[in-house]
């Protein structure tokens, strides 16, 4: 907090016989040009509800800022770059309040198209539009960074069939793995290493447990035990067999170090 001793301020206020103390709740004022910030005002350890008459300001560069009443507070928006000086006074207090304005800023990012599908080896142009504090609206599509979540990641289809995988992921070098997803326990092991059931919701006759060539790899998600949308990622074939039958799934897997955090790392693990 900004505070004043009262001083003489004939120019801000003109000369009065009572002294006040006036304080701010900024020492200084960094905005974008276009945005603003609002200041709070204090007389004599008052918040005040209203400025009234006896509340005035000098900015030493009008060009750089404007200063505006809003409801009790004082806005400071941003013209111009550079840096400058608000003297805000009520009656003989005066405060010094640096203020420095910024380039502009990004307030909304938006990308079209929203999704893309392709096909393999395609390409789609994709564009990338910035709105700024100004109000100009600028294609950024040549300066933004783009990111993949999972580049490995060509298509996911969903299959959705009775006693099939829940998808089919096609990969950028050319693979297709039928993938498995299962929700992790909410419950962890002592070690506090995460479990995750591994069988069929429905008995086809055969018994719940999947047997070793229905899906490709198996992902478990952490959410119930982390409250994070997380994912660890396992190929069928380095699972736990059944102790009562070797060719099928043990039904519960306990997820270590050893499975793959990303879907990228799996791919890698099947190339090393």
């Amino acid at each position: 907090m900004r505070v004043a001793v009262p001083v003489l301020a004939l120019a801000l206020g003109g000369c009065f016989e009572e002294s006040r103390t006036l304080a701010l709740d900024v020492d200084e004022v960094h905005v974008p040009m276009g945005a603003g910030a609002e200041i709070g005002v204090w007389i004599d350890g008052t918040e005040l509800t209203r400025l009234d008459s006896s509340f005035s300001w000098v900015v030493d560069q009008p060009e750089l800022v404007s200063v505006t009443r809003v409801g009790a507070k004082v806005r400071v928006t941003g013209k111009r770059e550079g840096q400058t000086i608000v003297h805000l006074g009520y009656r003989t207090s005066v405060v010094d309040v640096p203020t420095y304005i910024l380039e502009p800023a990004v307030v909304a990012l938006t990308v079209d198209p929203t999704s893309v599908s392709a096909a393999i080896g395609a390409m789609v142009a994709v564009r990338a539009t910035a709105t700024y504090t100004t109000g100009d609206v600028v294609d950024v599509s040549s300066s933004a960074v783009w990111t993949i979540d999972d580049p490995s990641i060509a298509s996911v289809t969903p299959i959705d069939a009775d006693g099939q995988p829940d998808f089919r992921v096609a990969t950028t070098d050319g693979r297709t793995v039928l993938l498995e997803c299962k929700t992790a326990s909410a419950n962890l092991y002592k070690d506090r290493a995460f479990k995750v059931e591994v069988q069929k919701t429905r008995d086809s006759g055969a018994g719940r447990q999947y047997t070793f060539d229905q899906f490709d790899a198996l992902a478990a998600c952490l959410f119930s035990a982390t409250g994070s949308w997380h994912y660890r990622f396992r190929w069928t074939k380095d699972l736990a067999p059944f102790a009562k039958d070797p060719t099928r799934i043990k039904p519960v897997q306990r997820i270590d170090e050893s499975w793959a955090k990303s879907f990228a790392e799996l791919l890698d693990s099947a190339q090393s």
